[in-house]
């Protein structure tokens, strides 16, 4: 089945990322390349620090240049922290079984720096400009579908392999109790 569809499935993500173009996202706005580098660095960081899936990441990347690229409102240098912040925020809610909290957000990622009505009022100023439409096609969705069909290594989220650890954990110790 999957081979059948191998062809639409890749027109369909192609035709969706020409939808959510979001190229030439800082051409309006106060943030140069350089600070928009160091801002998806600290997001790995705190992504990963905070086991968040991959996918998570991604979604949150480009959601903040999709937001850069289509709000009306030109964005100093000072509200790249905040929007970074919440894109994180909402794309772990979409992605992640375990979504972030509000309460970790302020007190562990913004170090209370981030006033909360400030995330809250920015991620719907997002989501209007945005349409609503969290999920787009990533880079890693790209990925995945190049691994398995010209490299034949199927792909596993970070909880598919947490799980599959969980359980191996599991058996061991089951193994190493004595009778």
């Amino acid at each position: 089945m999957r081979h059948e569809l191998k062809e639409d499935v890749d027109k369909y993500l192609r035709s969706l990322e020409k939808q959510y173009d979001a190229s030439n996202c800082l051409e309006r706005h106060k943030i140069t390349p350089t600070l928009r580098a160091r801002m998806i660095d600290w997001m790995i960081e705190v992504l990963t620090n905070f086991k968040c899936d991959d996918q998570t990441f991604f979604l949150a990347v480009n959601m903040q240049d999709r937001f850069l690229k289509n709000t009306p409102v030109q964005k100093e240098v000072s509200d790249l922290h905040l929007t970074g912040v919440t894109c994180m925020f909402v794309a772990s809610k979409f992605e992640d079984i375990y979504p972030l909290k509000m309460k970790t957000i302020f007190e562990k990622i913004a170090h209370q720096k981030i006033e909360i009505h400030k995330i809250k009022s920015l991620e719907l100023e997002m989501m209007r400009v945005l349409d609503y439409k969290i999920h787009a096609p990533t880079v890693l969705d790209f990925l995945k579908v190049y691994l398995v069909e010209v490299l034949g290594i199927q792909v596993q989220n970070r909880t598919e392999t947490k799980k599959k650890e969980e359980l191996a954990l599991g058996s061991k110790d089951e193994n190493s109790k004595p009778n």
